[in-house]
């Protein structure tokens, strides 16, 4: 079953399964879960263009240095990334799926942007389309 999200002209985006799920795991994991204070976790979703959604999984947490960032980047965009508190394939393989199941869609995979000391965001975009039957993948 794919997630479903809707405007307020009832159109739909598809996402597909457990494309959102691994970036709240980063989020905690990397994140909110070595703070003190309670941490923030936002999933948002807004309208970009007029064919277009982005959804996005911001957190409060430490944030990356631009090298660390740039190397999460470039590691994502490849095979994977290792990191002491897993195996770090998580960005690699929503990357990978985006890039995949909407393939001719232009939605440029995973990005992310950081600032040290203020947090993380990672987002992407998705087509969307009227509600009449049509499936993307």
């Amino acid at each position: 079953m794919e997630d479903h999200i809707a405007g307020s002209d009832e159109i739909h985006s598809q996402i597909p399964k457990l494309m959102i799920q691994p970036l709240v795991e980063n989020a905690i994991m990397h994140g909110i879960e070595g703070k003190v204070k309670p941490g923030e976790i936002k999933i948002e979703v807004a309208e970009i263009e007029q064919d277009r959604v982005m959804v996005m999984v911001s957190d409060d947490g430490p944030g990356m240095s631009d090298e660390l960032l740039n190397q999460v980047t470039e590691a994502m965009k490849a095979e994977g990334i290792s990191s002491k508190k897993g195996n770090g394939v998580a960005l690699a393989n929503v990357h990978h799926r985006l890039l995949l199941h909407f393939a001719g869609h232009e939605t440029g995979g995973l990005k992310i942007e950081s600032v040290e000391g203020k947090g993380t965001m990672v987002f992407f975009e998705l087509p969307y389309y009227e509600s009449k039957g049509e499936r993307f993948g």
